[in-house]
This record gives structure tokens, sequence and C-alpha cells, in this order.
């Protein structure tokens, strides 16, 4: 059996395991529902404005932002200050059966060094239809523009981030959205995708399919940035063994396409495909705790070899989380996940591995790596007023076919004070620092930034 059938079969079974037993996107579990939920209602319509039936949900925000290396670069940092807006609108209908979510939003930020100025949005859908209270069908259209591009791209794209009422920026399957951003290159893009999904209740268990397409073209190509295509199939589920542990599955598949040529890439289209299955149990708060431990395989084929030819990589995957309740309005989370990637020889190539926590820290998909990573976050609400977020983390690269170690560490804390009903405040600050035994890679950066948020 070649190793591309390895891979297909692989993925197949993971599809097909998920299919059985489940997850949600990523490496932790979703818990599975332990009844099937109500009729999808509108939003609260405290705040919103209610136009012929829809629920409008306008913001606009405005911030200032410090930092001593805006593209967290190992050469000539860039210390900038800057100002920002960001006006948004999320708009709401349901009939009960059919819900319809339209999203608009930019990101305008003006620094002391204007070559650095960026100018970002999205605009999009989301229609859902109920074609019962245990089916729910997804259909999501959305349109992207980034000033900035990351030095290297998820092999796996991450799930769309959709702007929900009140401003939270959240992904398809409902979780917050924290970004943590690594080494990025000014190159403006617009990328455009189209995702359909479709969630089904089984008893205390659940199954997630999700198909999506994405093209990112890029205002300049390059060598190591041509416009591509990106086709990713995921399918995930969960269920309950018993009233404490739950089982979960989670499997996805992508394959990149190049639209032109790249001597850097290898060739003409130069397809990549990469996999990610994993499956695991998870626990519900027993006492003050809760918990998952997960395990499985990731790998891709494709990437271009430095002496010619094709590259297959992969290797084991496992981790867990462990979640602490010390008070209802104050939780801690430690999670921890290793990466093993064998190539069959170095490569070169614009993707990174997807590993399962955030981290400052790429990883070369076409490199022979172990990597080791380990967060820990505190969320507390201290009042109703104030929210404290803090977050500590560590990632530890080895580089198994050469002489190389690279090392990330990353604090964040961030505050969000309700001033009045419409008004919130915030201050972030995050401290990232990546250490490399390879020249020219190590950085360090400081950013900060204090806003307000006002809701019409």
């Amino acid at each position: 059996m070649s190793h591309k059938q390895r891979i297909k079969g692989c993925i197949q079974w993971g599809a097909l395991f998920a299919l059985m037993i489940g997850c949600s996107g990523g490496a932790f579990a979703e818990e599975p529902p332990l009844s099937v939920p109500k009729a999808a209602q509108l939003g609260n319509a405290d705040g919103a404005i209610d136009f012929n039936g829809w629920l409008l949900y306008p913001a606009v925000g405005v911030f200032s932002v410090l930092t001593n290396n805006l593209y967290q670069s190992p050469v000539n940092p860039l210390s900038v200050a800057g100002i920002g807006m960001a006006p948004s609108l999320v708009a709401e209908w349901t009939n009960g059966i059919h819900h319809t979510t339209l999203y608009g939003n930019a990101d305008l930020r003006d620094y002391s060094d204007t070559s650095a100025n960026t100018y970002d949005g999205q605009a999009g859908f989301v229609q859902k239809y109920e074609a019962m209270r245990d089916l729910i069908f997804t259909v999501q259209g959305d349109y992207t523009h980034k000033t900035n591009t990351s030095v290297l791209l998820n092999s796996i794209p991450g799930a769309i981030g959709t702007p929900a009422p009140g401003g939270t920026i959240v992904t398809t399957n409902g979780q917050q959205t924290v970004n943590v951003s690594g080494p990025i290159v000014a190159n403006p893009y617009n990328m455009f995708t189209a995702l359909a999904s479709v969630f089904k209740i089984l008893n205390q268990a659940f199954v997630r399919l999700t198909g999506s397409v994405s093209r990112t073209e890029y205002d300049n190509q390059t060598p190591l940035y041509p416009d591509f295509t990106v086709k990713t199939f995921n399918g995930s589920g969960g269920f309950w063994l018993n009233p404490l542990f739950y089982v979960y599955s989670d499997g996805s598949l992508a394959n990149t396409t190049y639209s032109a040529s790249s001597p850097i890439l290898g060739g003409s289209n130069s397809p990549v495909s990469a996999y990610r299955a994993v499956a695991g149990v998870g626990s519900a708060q027993i006492g003050l705790f809760g918990g998952a431990l997960y395990f499985g395989h990731q790998g891709s084929d494709g990437s271009t070899s430095a002496v010619g030819g094709s590259t297959t990589t992969g290797g084991n995957v496992f981790g867990g989380r462990l979640s602490y309740y010390p008070t209802r309005y104050w939780t801690w989370s430690l999670s921890a996940d290793e990466t093993i990637n064998i190539a069959s020889q170095p490569s070169v190539s614009n993707l990174a591995l997807n590993i399962a926590t955030q981290s400052p820290l790429l990883v070369p998909l076409g490199e022979s790596t172990r990597t080791t990573a380990v967060n820990l976050q505190s969320d507390y609400i201290v009042s109703q007023q104030l929210a404290v977020t803090t977050r500590f983390g560590y990632t530890r690269v080895e580089y198994l076919d050469m002489a190389r170690l690279d090392e990330a560490w990353l604090a964040y804390a961030a505050l969000k004070y309700q001033l009045w009903r419409n008004v919130m405040l915030s201050l972030d600050y995050q401290y990232s620092k990546i250490v490399s035994t390879a020249a020219l890679q190590s950085s360090t950066r400081n950013y900060a930034t204090a806003g307000a948020v006002y809701k019409f």
C-alpha cells in the first residue's frame, strides 16, 4: 500500500470513527448535549435595533497600540505606536426554522510608521436550517481582507471567525477565538470561503460533518506566496458513556493547490495534502475538576523536497487538558500537546504544522520535529463589570535531523471593564519571545493595546 493510500485510508477511518463516536474541531472535546436544545431564538433584543423583524447590533471600537516589534521579526524590529478604529454590524433574523445572520466589520490602523498601516475587513452570512430540533444544516459565505500574512500558513485551516452580537469573535462551533500572532509579513490578500455543515444530535451524542473551500489571492505574489485554494473536510462527534465520562473523535483533511508555478515550492500547482485525526475521553466537572485526554496521528504528502521529488511526513499526536473551578466565576485550564512529525526527506513549504495549542512559534511542515506545547489560562469574572484573562505558554521544538532547538514563551493578560451598559473598556498586553539555536530566528515582542467599544 502506498503512503498516499495509507493517508486516504487513515482519514476515511478517522471520519468514520468520528461518525461513530465523535469530537469538536481541534484536539479537545466539545461536550455532547444532554438533551435536544430548544428551537433557535434571536439574541437578546435589549440593546439591539429592531428593524422590520431584524435585530441589528451595530458597534464601533477605538483603540491605541504600542509595540517594539510589530512583525515579531528576528532582525530590524519595527517599533511603532498607533491608533485604530473597528466598526462592526451584525444583523439577525429567524422564523424558528430558518436563521439568517449577516455580518461585517473593519479594522483600520494608523501607525507612526505609515508603511505599516493596515486596512482589514470581513463580511459574510450564515444561514441555518433546522429541519428538526436535532438536525441542523448550515451554509456560510465569507470574504476576508488582510494586510499582513503569517510567515507560514496552517496546513489545515482553522474555523472561520464570525462576529456575534456583542462583538465577540467566535468560530463556527461557537468557541471564542484568541489571537496569538507568530512572525508575520506585509503582503495584502483577499480570501473567499464557502462552508457547509450538518449537525445531528443522537441521544446524548452528536455528529458534525463540515466541508469548506477557500481561495486566497495576494496583491503581490512571490515564490513563497502564490495564490492558492484549500479544500477541507472535517468529521467530528462524541457521546456520553455515563453521566461523568464521554468519548470523542475528530478527523480533518485539507488539500492545498497552488495556482502558479513556484521554483521554491516545486513547480506548477505542487499540491499538498495534510490530515490530523484524534480520539479521546473527556469528563464532566467532577467536584472542582474536569478534563480530557486524546491520542491520534497526523501527516502530510506533497511537500517539495529540496533534492527533488515529494516528501511525506507524519507522526503521533497526544495531549490533554485539566480544568479547575475554584469558584463559579473563576476557571483555570492547563493544556499540553506533543506532535511528532517525521519527514521522509527535508522539504521547503510555506505551510506550518498544526498543533493543538496556541503559540508564537511556527513549525515548518517539511521538517522532522518533535513539538511540545504547554498552556495555562485563567479566566476570572471579578464582578458584573470586570473580567480578567491571563495566559502563560511554553513551546519547545526539537529538529530531529539537525542540531537545532527552538523555544518560545508567551504571556498574555486582558482586562475588560463594563463602564456603562453600552460601553466596554479593554486593556491587553502580550509578551512573546522566541529563542533558537539557528541564526536569525530569535525575537522578542511586547504588544499592548487599550480601547473602548460602544454598542449603539
